[in-house]
């Protein structure tokens, strides 16, 4: 019986039972690209936010993090610099 207190709008979902957290997955589109989702029926309502509620992204904060660290990986080889 606890009470849930729900994250800022803006933040990432408050976690009370890591349902969300554990049910997201990827897999291979079969081209180059991946395809990441959850299993459950509210992930894109609390990444994208409703009329009533804002958003609390969790999946594109991570998508940009991986890019910008790609974009160094390219940026380190086109200039020399990867060790």
């Amino acid at each position: 019986n606890r009470r849930h207190v729900a994250s800022a709008p803006g933040g990432p979902p408050a976690i009370d039972t890591g349902t969300f957290r554990n049910s997201i997955h990827t897999e291979p589109d079969g081209g180059s690209s991946w395809i990441v989702a959850d299993g459950v029926g509210y992930g894109s309502l609390l990444e994208f936010g409703t009329r009533k509620m804002g958003a609390r992204p969790s999946l594109q904060p991570s998508v940009d993090e991986v890019v910008r660290d790609a974009e160094q990986i390219v940026r380190s080889v086109t200039d020399g610099t990867l060790r």
